[in-house]
């Protein structure tokens, strides 16, 4: 039987969340488009950078906690959400108590907002609780097995609880592992490789920098530019310097098609994925060399 938590202070304010975040990018998106190219300019652009990715996660855990479910029958208890699905075997349940009678809570490590969380505890015994629930661990069932212990919050905790001590008593029906299956996407081998996310967060960080160098000397140059060279050092084309924008331009552009390319290979070739962001750290070299010869 499917049990589930009571969501709707969570999906309120979890989506008010996001409705917020999406107002506040839209308006500074249409703030930015109408500033000339300056500091702030790009003072708001990288707040709208992190803005997005706060945006990213909320829905997320949105989905997460809209997917969250509590299924029950006489061999397992299960927790499926969007993030994963914990599978815990009846015959490997050591105890099961009401979060109120459950040692304080002295840290948590997770996501948390009224109505949502998911994360673990650490209890004054030492205890750690993993919880995916709607409620505060006062208001939670703790299920514990000698691998781990569980915070959940079904609606009607009062009948889920009866119905969990029957099964319990009357014992398993059939063999199930105690396991956490993530879902074939949040499995991806990519999140935890720290190379790969510490080659794309460098290369972001020197087009920025380049956006940022050049939002403050962009005031000081002349109107019209010498924008390309002969081999022999000669200027072969002079142009507006609205056209040196272009350059820390293609390094974006191209730190996000590469970026993208490399978490799509990354599974099947995770070789190609690193050679894309090394040619993602070259270009963005070669757009700095390229801005500073036109500049100085």
């Amino acid at each position: 039987m499917i049990w589930k938590p009571d969501k709707r202070l969570g999906l309120l304010v979890g989506g008010g969340i996001v409705l917020v975040i999406s107002a506040l990018i839209i308006y500074l998106g249409y703030t930015i488009v109408r500033l000339p190219f300056s500091p702030s300019m790009v003072l708001i652009g990288l707040f709208i950078m992190l803005l997005a990715y706060v945006w990213g996660a909320a829905l997320y855990h949105l989905l997460d906690l809209l997917t969250l479910s509590y299924y029950l029958d006489r061999s397992q208890l299960a927790i499926n959400s969007l993030y994963a699905r914990t599978t815990i075997p009846l015959s490997s349940v050591t105890g099961v108590m009401e979060g109120s009678q459950a040692p304080a809570e002295t840290n948590f490590r997770g996501v948390e907002w009224p109505g949502f969380i998911h994360g673990r505890y650490w209890l004054a015994d030492s205890t750690q609780v993993g919880t995916h629930s709607t409620q505060p661990l006062a208001s939670q069932l703790i299920v514990s097995t000698p691998r781990g212990t569980f915070g959940i919050s079904p609606a009607e905790q009062g009948a889920f609880l009866a119905e969990l001590r029957l099964m319990l008593s009357e014992g398993s029906t059939r063999v199930v592992t105690e396991e956490r299956v993530r879902n074939p996407v949040t499995a991806l081998p990519l999140w935890g490789d720290r190379w790969v996310w510490a080659a794309i967060a460098l290369t972001l960080a020197l087009n920025f920098a380049l956006w940022a160098f050049m939002s403050f000397v962009y005031g000081g140059l002349p109107e019209r530019l010498p924008i390309q060279y002969n081999p022999s050092g000669r200027v072969e084309v002079i142009g507006p310097k609205s056209s040196l924008l272009m350059i820390p331009l293609i390094g974006a552009m191209t730190w996000l098609v590469n970026s993208l390319l490399g978490m799509v290979l990354h599974a099947s070739e995770r070789f190609a994925a690193g050679l894309l962001q090394l040619a993602n750290l070259g270009v963005q070299v070669m757009c700095w060399i390229a801005a500073l010869s036109v500049i100085y």
